[in-house]
């Protein structure tokens, strides 16, 4: 495969991973070499909005966004999806706090997903709900006390920045 062919291939998936409304384990792409012809090419913001995505790292998602805004723009298929890749950020940052969390630590206070997710203490019953009904936890709300309860996640791949 020409380089030409694996920059194509390698923006095509870009652009699935990030528009895909049920694609959440994007770390193991980005362990693979096709994606790295991204870097140093006009399409690394791309690369840089995929990786940040894919740890739910929201400030560093967000800052990319700002930064590669000039590039964003000239794709409307993204720059109409911003709210949903701004929750899918979060999402994923939620999965990671739940990865990191001891089996034995699994019920989440509220106040904690908020501050970890960027997210008002109103809207996590919201991004809990989401996140369940994408099937990528299982569990239970409890509203009066303000906690998640997660039983279950979806298991995620482990990328080289987590080993």
């Amino acid at each position: 495969m020409s380089s030409a062919e694996k920059k194509e291939l390698s923006i095509k998936m870009g652009m699935a991973i990030l528009l895909g409304k049920k694609v959440f384990n994007i770390s193991e792409l980005l362990d693979k070499d096709i994606i790295n012809i991204l870097v140093g090419s006009d399409f690394e913001w791309l690369f840089h909005m995929m990786k940040t995505l894919g740890q739910g790292k929201i400030n560093e998602f967000n800052s990319t966004v700002s930064t590669h805004q000039d590039f964003i723009s000239r794709f409307p298929n993204i720059v109409g999806e911003m709210t949903y890749l701004e929750q899918k950020v979060r999402i994923i940052a939620f999965l990671e706090m739940i990865f990191e969390l001891n089996k034995d630590e699994r019920s989440i206070k509220f106040t904690k997903i908020a501050q970890h997710c960027q997210i008002e203490q109103n809207d996590v019953e919201l991004l809990v709900m989401k996140a369940m009904s994408l099937e990528l936890i299982k569990g239970t709300i409890d509203e009066v006390e303000q906690v998640v309860h997660v039983d279950w996640s979806q298991p995620r791949y482990l990328s080289k920045s987590h080993l």
